[in-house]
């Protein structure tokens, strides 16, 4: 991808060494939400049916947007002057 070589590839850190006594719950949605490939990555709505979110998502509570959100820039072309 054009981020991949504008920035270079790097080894992935596993979340422990940066955030040390996290539960396992932390680290698996921070991976989840965070996993670099947007296709890959985890939606919203899965996001909060995450068990890490168990105690805190009430799904007959939550609003729902009648529209969807254009996510069009994350296929724009990243040069050093647009970031």
């Amino acid at each position: 991808s054009a981020m991949t070589k504008y920035f270079g590839s790097y080894a992935k850190r596993p979340w422990l060494e940066v955030l040390h006594g996290a539960s396992n719950e932390a680290v698996d949605v921070l991976d989840v939400m965070l996993t670099f490939d947007p296709r890959e990555r985890i939606e919203a709505l899965q996001c909060l049916e995450h068990r890490y979110f168990a105690d805190l998502h009430d799904p007959d509570d939550a609003p729902r947007s009648s529209s969807h959100f254009d996510w069009g820039f994350e296929h724009l072309l990243a040069t050093r002057r647009s970031l």
